[in-house]
């Protein structure tokens, strides 16, 4: 199959059969033209304000009946050289025509039901000049005159006329409308007001009852039952019932309502003492506490101060991931990630906080109007650091850090504080697993000075909570915080490497491979262009990272890819652990798995593989069937099936029996055998149980 611009088309619309699927994929993959292209495609089909092609003068490329001919496959062979050529010269154009070929997608799949009386008005607007047909429609309507004109006696004469007096009739304004709708619902409202000052009996008025935010004596006080319901639909009748608030069983008696209680529960207050209101609850429980929101401000200047190194932003509406260059500003509420083996240091202006983003971490930063700023963690290792004493602030530095649905307010207390937080995802272990709350581990660790946590519920005060200083380690996982005071901080003997400054040793060839890694970036592309090329790296280290990069910002396509073809065990290692953590991130993630695997798959190893990327543990290992299943995975020919099958099956008993995936067939089938070996002295199963 051709690799052209109209195939590219059909397979970035899913049209196309599972095979040429695969095979244009991955004709595109090797092409970096193709990659190019299918990149712009999309760039250009969601770019606002592009205009629309010229149908006349200078600018005017392509007819739109070439151009439909084209997408029907019925123009000739120099005709499709031609709409291509253009289309590649012309952002305007390659829009129109992927545009185009997405609707007859979605309209030739499922097929839209045209109304017949729009089908004849369209035809009917199409016979003539809509200028011509609205310019005389709006001369007849303005000339009273005009309007003797005699009737067309063609049928398409009609159905013009007819067309044009729906265009060009004048509608009443809304408001005229709507007007019979609101005089029925103000009729019906009425008529339930007074049922409901009827039917509930009112609470008689002390003295010293309050209506509002004044008292009302005993002797003007309304009594409610002393109206004639004969007169209640008179004037009299209506201004008396006015002047008492409707009351409902179920509305809590607040300020504004009638609070009287009677005068046995409560004594009256003294002459001249101030009446605070009564407030009670329809529920005897206690009242629910009213929401405190966490209040939000712009993010103060953030800039990414490394000399080095890639960061990578993307903004709040999901878009493309892009390379931050240095001294960039960070913009708020968008994702910032940090590919391996890379760390961003980031400064807030006018404050001595810097915040370290260690490699595979990805943020959101955002502000606050109560703390120097707001960050989200999804994953990774963040260091803050309150930075020596300095005349731009003083005193505690506070900060909002969120997990999850887990907030906190962390204060840096004392100058030169260092602490860090990790954030680890778990891999999911059980098929269709939904971890709910606790999809995470990790804790928070200072390194020096004190820090004071805080849980920061969106309702009630913040009420501080832990003070942890030098060497101190909580626990920020789920399912250790509800422990409670239980789940307090704990001494460590030694800090971790990563909290530890200059304890990061690298060689030189890791120097030498950061460098060339980081010159596979573009600024002027997403990632999803520039940094896939490097997945085909002749050297694996480069292959490596390039995957890892895929799989910390969600590129599900070429990490599948790579899990299919790529040469390179660690590369397939790293595309195995970033599928199971992206499929483990969020519902409904299955179906498009499934989909992107039948592309790179045979379609007989698209179960085996999707069920492996969900992983089992170690009470599967104790059913017959499956036991069985993961030796046979052993031995199927698809390398990366071995390997995945492989890691479940090591991690389960803890043996290896001298079996390597990439390892010649004879030597694999013998150790395979004494797999097979192993499950038959267990009994048909892997584990005992």
């Amino acid at each position: 199959m051709r690799l052209t611009l109209r195939t590219l088309l059909a397979y970035l619309d899913d049209i196309l059969e599972p095979e040429q699927a695969r095979e244009i994929g991955k004709k595109a993959a090797e092409s970096p033209s193709a990659s190019t292209l299918i990149g712009r495609i999309r760039e250009v089909t969601r770019r606002r304000r592009l205009t629309a092609p010229a149908l006349s003068g200078p600018g005017v490329g392509l007819d739109p009946n070439v151009v439909a001919e084209y997408l029907d496959n019925t123009l000739s062979v120099e005709g499709v050289s031609d709409v291509e050529q253009v289309c590649l010269e012309s952002d305007v154009h390659l829009a129109e025509v992927a545009a185009c070929h997405q609707v007859l997608t979605l309209v030739l799949g499922e097929p839209v039901t045209v109304v017949p009386e729009s089908r004849e008005r369209m035809y009917a607007l199409g016979t003539s000049r809509v200028e011509d047909v609205l310019g005389d429609a709006t001369s007849m309507v303005d000339d009273p005159a005009a309007n003797d004109v005699p009737e067309p006696q063609s049928e398409e004469g009609r159905a013009v006329a007819e067309a044009v007096q729906q265009i060009t009739t004048v509608q009443p304004p809304a408001w005229k409308r709507s007007l019979p709708y609101v005089i029925v619902s103000t009729v019906v409202m009425v008529w339930l007001s007074l049922f409901t000052v009827f039917e509930v009996p009112p609470p008689v008025a002390d003295e010293g009852t309050r209506v509002g935010t004044g008292a009302v004596a005993p002797e003007k006080a309304v009594a409610v039952d002393t109206v004639d319901p004969e007169a209640a639909g008179g004037t009299a009748g209506l201004s008396t019932i006015a002047s008492v608030p409707p009351l409902s069983a179920s509305a809590p008696l607040v300020d504004g309502n009638i609070s009287s209680p009677p005068s046995g529960d409560r004594p009256s207050p003294p002459p001249g003492e101030k009446v605070s209101p009564v407030v009670e609850s329809p529920d005897p429980v206690q009242p629910t506490k009213p929401v405190r929101p966490i209040p939000k401000a712009e993010l103060p200047a953030t800039r990414y101060v490394s000399a080095s190194g890639v960061l990578l932003r993307q903004d709040d509406q999901g878009g493309d991931w892009m390379v931050l260059p240095s001294q960039g500003q960070v913009r708020g509420g968008e994702r910032l990630a940090t590919p391996a083996p890379f760390v961003a240091d980031l400064e807030i202006e006018g404050t001595p906080v810097r915040v370290s983003l260690l490699e595979s971490s990805v943020v959101a930063l955002d502000g606050a109007a109560d703390a120097l700023c707001e960050m989200t963690i999804s994953r990774g290792r963040v260091v803050f650091h309150a930075g020596p004493p300095s005349t731009v602030a003083s005193g505690p530095l506070a900060l909002r850090v969120t997990v999850g649905t887990r907030h906190w307010r962390l204060v840096l207390a004392e100058p030169d504080t260092v602490c860090g937080i990790e954030v680890r995802p778990r891999f999911p272990t059980t098929y269709e697993q939904d971890f709910g709350g606790d999809w995470y581990l990790g804790g928070l660790t200072v390194a020096n000075g004190t820090v004071h946590l805080s849980t920061d519920a969106p309702s009630g005060p913040v009420v501080p909570r832990l003070s942890l200083v030098k060497g101190d380690w909580l626990s920020l996982a789920p399912a250790d915080l509800d422990v409670g005071d239980a789940g307090g901080p704990k001494p460590l003997a030694v800090l971790p490497g990563w909290l530890v400054p200059g304890s990061r040793v690298t060689s030189a060839v890791q120097r030498t491979m950061s460098g060339r890694f980081a010159r596979e970036f573009d600024l002027q592309q997403p990632i999803r262009l520039s940094v896939v090329a490097a997945i085909k790296s002749q050297l694996s280290t480069i292959s490596k990272l390039a995957v890892g990069c895929l799989a910390l910002t969600g590129h599900v396509e070429p990490l599948v890819q790579t899990l299919a073809e790529s040469e390179f065990s660690e590369s397939r290692q790293e595309a195995f652990d970033g599928l199971r953590l992206w499929l483990a991130g969020g519902p409904d993630r299955s179906r498009k798995l499934k989909f992107e695997l039948a592309k790179w798959f045979e379609q007989s190893q698209v179960d085996p593989v999707f069920r492996l990327l969900w992983g089992f543990d170690k009470s599967d290992g104790t059913g017959r069937e499956t036991s069985r299943q993961l030796v046979d995975w052993l031995a199927v020919d698809h390398v990366a099936i071995r390997e995945m099958a492989f890691y479940h099956v090591e991690r389960m008993t803890g043996r290896k029996y001298e079996y390597r995936p990439d390892a010649p067939a004879g030597r694999r089938m013998a150790a395979v055998a004494r797999w097979r070996a192993h499950v038959q002295r267990g009994g048909g199963v892997l584990v005992a149980p």
